[in-house]
């Protein structure tokens, strides 16, 4: 089966791989760097921007700050960096600060780094958003400059600095001295103190550099159609397939209907299959029809073949039910998000494999943008 052709609208994507080195002698991530990253690279490619162009990223970013306040709020009073998995006046939480259909997956390992030591991150362009041109031009030259500009969370320290320095009075004195403090407190955060080492772009199951020791291949070309060149499903003839495990937090509409009053110990039912391919299906509406789109409008926009295919693999999931699961509620940054593995009671039919991968490679659910949402075969 070819991914690229599961529907009649191209699944276009770019996958980019980002290798970071760090160029001082200690730095300390966030607890959630996908999420500093995000709004720090939208803040930054909105100022470079003209005027037009960039008011849609400025736009973007209003409406994120608006609609997560919980979560800038908690940030504010130092407490843990938790975004509240509800709704606000009975619509969604806006789910990512960017106008375009991204992903930012960062590769975890662990939270503090010395001199030379690798960090790595993949971004993801989705539907119409993947265009090399985009990259090259826009979000690159954007990535470069944090890489040179130290910061603190999205705020530059140099600007801080020389604000603090305008006060006189003795209050103000006070005021600057704890934020001098949070300023030496945070000078060993990523931004500002790595160089981009490496950049690769995925050719299906390769990853081809176009950025090497500072110098950009402008010869290598990159379509949203080579992510899927020679790829092929997986198959369970020679190994059970029957075990999802959750790599980053996730939160689906099938998740929330399962765990209700089903919370004992930290631990939450996992999702039903069924649930997961209906999670992939308005994932696929969302980024290739529209923001409003759900699975029902996704699997309509089908050919007749096609969605026949989807629904049978749905109504065929309705069949395997869970074995066993040890899906328990994540700390941070997300209330409510779960995260670990499930087994199903029978191996997942191979037919059904393919859309199922489709979804670790799109990531489903809430903030898919911040790289939740996705998992492994087993």
């Amino acid at each position: 089966m070819n991914y690229v052709n599961m529907s009649n609208t191209p699944f276009s994507l770019i996958r980019y791989l980002f290798v970071l080195e760090v160029n001082t002698s200690f730095v300390w991530l966030p607890k959630w760097p996908a999420m500093e990253l995000s709004l720090l690279l939208g803040e930054t490619i909105a100022d470079r921007l003209p005027i037009v162009e960039a008011r849609a990223w400025k736009k973007s970013i209003a409406a994120w700050n608006i609609s997560n306040s919980n979560f800038q709020q908690s940030n504010k009073k130092n407490e843990p960096n938790k975004l509240k998995n509800d709704n606000v006046d009975g619509k969604k939480l806006h789910q990512s600060p960017w106008p375009i259909n991204a992903v930012i997956f960062w590769y975890p390992v662990k939270r503090s780094y010395g001199k030379g030591e690798l960090i790595l991150f993949e971004l993801k362009l989705l539907g119409d958003a993947a265009d090399h041109e985009l990259f090259v031009e826009v979000i690159l030259p954007a990535m470069e400059q944090i890489s040179m500009t130290p910061y603190i969370g999205t705020k530059n320290i140099e600007s801080k600095n020389s604000g603090s320095n305008n006060s006189g009075s003795k209050n103000s004195r006070s005021k600057n001295s704890r934020s001098n403090n949070s300023v030496t407190k945070n000078t060993n955060s990523l931004w500002g103190h790595f160089d981009i080492r490496s950049v690769y772009s995925a050719k299906g199951y390769l990853w081809r550099p176009i950025l090497k020791n500072g110098r950009l291949d402008l010869r290598r070309k990159v379509n949203s159609t080579q992510w899927s060149s020679g790829l092929k499903p997986l198959d369970g003839s020679f190994k059970s397939l029957d075990q999802l495990t959750w790599i980053s937090p996730f939160m689906i509409d099938g998740l929330k209907k399962d765990t209700r009053d089903s919370r004992k110990n930290n631990r939450i039912a996992a999702p039903k299959l069924f649930y997961i391919l209906e999670a992939i299906a308005e994932r696929m509406g969302l980024i290739f029809i529209s923001k409003y789109s759900t699975a029902a409008d996704f699997l309509n926009s089908l050919d007749n073949e096609e969605r026949l295919a989807w629904k049978q693999a749905m109504e065929q999931s309705l069949r395997i039910p869970i074995y066993n699961n040890m899906i328990k509620e994540s700390s941070n940054p997300i209330q409510g998000f779960g995260k670990g593995f499930q087994i199903f009671s029978k191996q997942i039919p191979d037919f059904i494999i393919p859309y199922l991968e489709l979804g670790a490679i799109f990531h489903i659910g809430e903030y898919a943008h911040f790289g939740c949402g996705t998992y492994v075969i087993q």
